[in-house]
């Protein structure tokens, strides 16, 4: 064989080699994301030249995002308080009347019902 000369390669193994480099580059990506890398990708030639870089960030601290969801829901909790608070002292400022009732009513006004449309009964003559 000669300088620069292909060899004859069948389909099937022009297919076989793709599929194999087209698998080892999915093999490695998907190392690259499921690891906890903080991954990027330049693009562009810079003074190192990299196609990915990454760097090892520590996972997230989940005792910390508990303590962040437990103060939330003290907060709520107290805002619920105070709010029940004030509820109470309108209250009993109502039932020993310091507080005017005007146009607060103790039952609740019901809509009256429709009247039913009147039926019309044809007349033969």
């Amino acid at each position: 064989m000669t300088a620069g000369e292909l060899q004859d390669y069948s389909v099937e193994s022009v297919a076989s080699s793709l599929v194999l480099i087209l698998g080892g580059c999915g093999a490695v990506l998907t190392i690259l994301l499921s690891s906890r890398c903080a991954c990027r990708v330049r693009l562009g030639v810079s003074d190192t030249c990299y196609i990915f870089d990454c760097s090892r960030t520590p996972p997230p601290d989940p005792v910390a995002e508990v303590e962040e969801i437990i103060q939330k829901e003290d907060e709520i909790i107290k805002k619920e308080d105070e709010i029940i608070k004030k509820e109470d002292v309108i209250i009993k400022d109502i039932e020993h009347g310091s507080r005017s009732t005007a146009g607060v009513s103790n039952e609740i006004d019901e809509p009256e019902p429709e009247p039913e449309p009147e039926m019309i009964i044809p007349q033969n003559p």
